[in-house]
């Protein structure tokens, strides 16, 4: 017996709330033991998961509880029921996943005003009536066991958060723990600005006395949380730059005059967006809600929006739109630099889906993408080539953990403009639009420019908006230019000759002259020539360079109502260098 046999029969307890069924079952086809471990293992085989799924949910926990956290615990039970001991999670790990989804589950029962379990009545008398006490009691038991032991659980949390002047003087702070003091906090902070030429000293992450310091600066304050525990250091520095964006939000701009002109409101929000050291809610949006600028005429009867209430913080209720809408745009950025031989030592592509929707009430979108990973999970083979992409990152409202169990990209988007994937391909690229350049100097009066611009994509799609910067001695004069498409102006200021092309369609290739005079008088001791490089601009519709497609983009509301989704594909010119020069 071991700690991880201890967590295989918790995988069952598991199972038995989330199915209703006993851990042995008998099937009344082949009158053979079944054991319920095996039925949830074959669950997550199924290619329907989410229908397999609730299928085989307990029908009362499908009205009374939140199905989203169904699924939450039906995964959990799967990973404490693997074959083999070391694939299975620490208990403790078991704890954390509960104490989330017991959190959850307390925010939706919030949203029923506390009586959802008496305004539903159980639909089958009887049996089922005696397995809804039963599950329904366990449930609360595991709840009011994770509130009992949620402190103990709370390990890395922020103890205290400090706005600070330019001199490391506190201003505002507020101390959520009660184990880091502001003069401990202030006594740091002026040994750590004497230490400004050491440049070891700037760190944003500092460990002194037992307290680990994060800290950034914006105009003239200082943000700074501390903690006597082993936190996420990433996470609360990402907190801090949140925060900055809520404080600018409301009072425009984040300066020590603002905070001591508004210290009524920062306590306000020091208390919403943070609780017991953890961050809360940085929707700068959602918190003007219920926190006015002008907080002491807040009515106490006034209620917080649900976004605070539910798990959907970044969208508010009740959204209505006359013409349901949803934009998605692929865009990729083509990142190349080529060396004076014509190599290319930097080739990547760095692509964003882009959203902008208008949609109304609370919908679900599903995207599927023709990814490289599920198509071969599923046997399935794309029209297309399918994709590999590296450094995913989704914006929050993304469900990860259905990400990275079936690859289908699940969210309930927030309204407007926001980017819901950024991703790199980091394979190597052939430069789209390849320039050629030959400079000739005559008796160091005259030089001569012959330019060479080649498209190489295919002759379907067409360049728009293409510029080509060239660069020219700073001490050159007179241009005279001739360029076969497009047209060509002088820039002195950028000591640069800019070659404009508004289209320019697959397998063409356009050639540029350019003549200049230069002093006639130079200088005795020659200036070393500065060789800036050939900068590309450009932007190709309806073409990527990945090959990545949206294979669907699935809107469902409970209304039933009928969006249009919209999908269209960029490709544009990132740092584009070309050193030919």
């Amino acid at each position: 017996m071991t700690s991880k046999t201890d967590v295989y029969a918790f995988g069952v307890v598991l199972a038995e709330l989330v199915t209703g069924q006993r851990a042995l079952n008998r099937d009344k086809e082949t009158n053979r033991v079944k054991s319920l471990a095996t039925t949830i293992c074959t669950i997550f085989n199924e290619q329907e998961l989410e229908t397999a799924l609730q299928d085989n949910t307990d029908p009362n926990l499908k009205v009374r509880y939140p199905i989203e956290e169904v699924y939450k615990m039906a995964e959990l039970s799967r990973w404490c029921l693997s074959e083999e001991a070391e694939n299975r999670p620490e208990m403790r790990e078991t704890v954390q996943i509960l104490s989330q989804i017991a959190m959850s589950s307390i925010e939706w029962e919030a949203t029923f005003g506390g009586s959802s379990q008496k305004q539903l009545e159980p639909n089958v008398p009887g049996e089922v009536e005696s397995t809804f006490t039963t599950a329904a009691w366990i449930w609360c038991v595991i709840n009011q066991s994770l509130r009992a032991s949620f402190p103990r659980l709370m390990a890395g949390a922020a103890s205290a958060l400090f706005l600070l002047d330019i001199k490391g003087r506190v201003l505002i702070w507020r101390d959520y723990r009660g184990d880091v003091s502001s003069v401990q906090a202030e006594r740091f902070f002026t040994k750590f600005i004497e230490k400004e030429d050491d440049p070891q000293s700037q760190d944003p992450v500092v460990y002194d006395s037992g307290v680990t310091y994060m800290f950034i600066q914006h105009n003239n304050v200082y943000l700074m949380a501390a903690s006597r525990q082993n936190c996420n250091a990433a996470s609360l520095l990402l907190f801090l730059h949140r925060l900055v964006d809520v404080f600018k939000y409301y009072f425009e701009e984040l300066e020590e005059e603002s905070l001591r002109d508004n210290f009524v409101v920062v306590y306000e929000l020091l208390d919403e967006i943070m609780d017991f050291g953890f961050p809360q809610f940085t929707e700068a949006k959602i918190l003007s809600e219920f926190i006015k600028t002008d907080a002491y005429k807040m009515e106490v009867t006034q209620r917080p929006p649900m976004a605070v209430t539910n798990a959907v913080s970044w969208r508010s209720e009740g959204i209505q739109y006359k013409k349901n809408e949803v934009f998605l745009d692929v865009v990729e950025s083509v990142n190349i630099l080529v060396n004076s031989n014509g190599q290319i030592i930097r080739s990547d592509v760095v692509g964003a889906l882009k959203m902008r929707t208008y949609l109304s009430g609370m919908p679900e979108c599903k995207l599927g993408l023709n990814d490289k990973v599920l198509l071969e999970a599923q046997g399935r083979t794309s029209k297309g080539k399918a994709i590999d992409l590296d450094d995913i990152k989704f914006h929050q409202c993304v469900r990860l953990a259905r990400f990275e169990n079936d690859r289908t990209i699940s969210f309930i988007p927030p309204d407007g403009a926001f980017d819901l994937m950024t991703y790199r391909l980091s394979t190597q690229v052939k430069p789209l639009i390849w320039v050629e350049a030959q400079v000739e100097k005559h008796s160091r009066s005259r030089i001569e420019i012959t330019v060479k611009a080649r498209s190489q994509y295919k002759d379907r799609s067409t360049a728009t908006n293409v510029e080509i910067e060239l660069p020219v001695p700073a001490d050159a004069t007179n241009p005279n230019v001739r360029t076969s498409m497009g047209s060509a102006a002088y820039a002195p200021e950028n000591d640069a000759l800019v070659w404009k092309i508004k289209s320019f369609p697959g397998n063409k290739e356009y050639m540029l002259r350019a003549e200049f005079s230069l002093p006639s008088i130079t200088a005795e001791e020659p200036v070393p020539e500065r060789k800036a490089p050939i900068r590309v601009k450009f932007e190709i519709p309806y073409f990527t360079v990945s090959g990545i497609q949206v294979r669907y983009l699935k809107i469902i509301e409970k209304s039933g109502y009928h969006a249009l989704p919209w999908v269209r594909y960029i490709t544009k010119a990132g740092e584009y260098e070309l050193r030919l020069m």
